[in-house]
């Protein structure tokens, strides 16, 4: 005898639900993502890159903008054009990033601007490492000698290691670019700063423009050197997208949103379950905002601890708020969808089970009991009362 519920029924349908829901999502990411990536296609079109460096250069920071670079360079960019306006930054984030522009298959350009933006410290080795180095009127570059910050003075020894360390860097960094080695030293040494007139002359810089579009213009033609071969650089003309990483917001963005909808999807076929995911990429989010790097594994662990402590602690606080699937329900509550409704006989009410048999109510079937014994295959009948999984009828 089979004994099917009415819950389970309505739980089997809201699963259904929560599946092509799933499914529609899925399909709708997929296309988007194809349709992003066809639009950026590099093999239609001369594509560059345009982001920017302002504020300090972070470990958050210079992580986007290490990931950009592997991306341009994974997905054949003509170029990647880095927007400067910085007061320094992290060593090691500085370290991990020029060591990227050094090996790009890609053209880097650093571009100190818009005018009154300076290149300072870190942005100064950036500027120097770059395959093109170019500045905006009244802006200004140096004061690259290290500091720490926050933490106490070193020693002079320690000191002295530090400013030999990062002379030889920036040196190397320079000779490698054919500029002007000796300059970049006395940045390190002995904190010089220059303005983009004097880095011109000084030959620590290629180009001086107001804007991006002509300095694209003025590089047309110019020659550079990409992973020791020489080559005519021509970037005027390509498409300009704008990559810019403000701060990791868009991957921020993409999180909250992505936990706004879950949450969404809960209220609408409530399970009690996705909520908590939800929750947890809006933390993911907000975690990002305040600065750790969107990209990499990170922001998912943290959007997968908070969301199982979430759903393990919070889960019977707060399932009374939502009308899910979960949430117990009443038997008077589903009595009282059913009485009054029609049920259609399948077996029994015959002699063989006088008063009981079996009845299909919206394609499961119940045990069913009725005070006339006999009742034939296909009679419809009505429910009149509900005893536990035994209808009346």
């Amino acid at each position: 005898m089979v004994d099917v519920s009415f819950k389970k029924s309505r739980e089997t349908k809201k699963l259904r639900m929560k599946k092509g829901l799933l499914h529609i999502l899925g399909i709708a990411f997929c296309l988007f993502a194809n349709f992003s990536l066809a639009a950026d296609n590099p093999l239609t079109e001369k594509i560059g890159w345009i982001t920017k460096l302002q504020g300090p250069l972070t470990n958050s920071s210079g992580s986007e903008l290490t990931n950009l670079i592997d991306e341009a360079n994974d997905e054949g960019i003509s170029f990647v054009l880095i927007q400067i306006d910085t007061p320094g930054g992290r060593v090691d984030a500085l370290r991990e990033l020029v060591k990227t522009v050094l090996n790009s298959n890609v053209p880097i350009i650093a571009y100190v601007g818009p005018q009154g933006a300076r290149s300072a410290s870190a942005g100064t080795y950036l500027v120097l490492s770059s395959h093109v180095a170019a500045m905006a009127p009244a802006t200004n570059i140096g004061s690259s000698t290290p500091v720490t910050i926050g933490g106490p003075e070193p020693s002079e020894d320690m000191r002295n290691k530090m400013v030999n360390d990062s002379a030889a860097y920036i040196r190397g960094l320079a000779t490698q670019r054919g500029r002007n080695a000796e300059w970049a030293e006395k940045s390190v040494r002995d904190s010089v700063n220059i303005t983009s007139n004097e880095a011109l002359a000084l030959n620590v810089i290629d180009f001086i423009a107001p804007s991006i579009p002509e300095l694209l213009e003025q590089i047309d033609g110019a020659t550079i050197t990409l992973q020791n071969t020489e080559l005519a650089f021509n970037p005027s003309g390509a498409k300009l997208i704008d990559k810019s990483v403000t701060g990791n917001m868009s991957y921020s963005i993409v999180w909250i949103v992505s936990g706004a909808a879950m949450i969404l999807a809960e209220f609408l076929f409530s399970g009690f379950i996705v909520v908590f995911f939800g929750l947890g990429a809006v933390i993911a989010g907000i975690a990002i905002a305040f600065g750790i790097p969107g990209s990499g594994g990170l922001p998912f662990i943290i959007f997968s601890v908070s969301s199982i402590i979430l759903l393990l602690v919070a889960r019977n606080h707060m399932k009374t708020w939502f009308k899910g699937d979960l949430v117990e329900e009443k038997n008077t509550d589903i009595d009282t969808g059913i009485i009054g409704d029609s049920v259609e006989v399948i077996s029994g009410f015959d002699e063989s089970s006088p008063g009981y048999g079996i009845v299909s109510y919206r394609g499961s079937n119940w045990n069913a009991r009725s005070e006339k014994e006999i009742h034939r295959t296909g009679t419809r009948l009505q429910v009149v009362d509900r005893e536990s999984n035994v209808l009346i009828v």
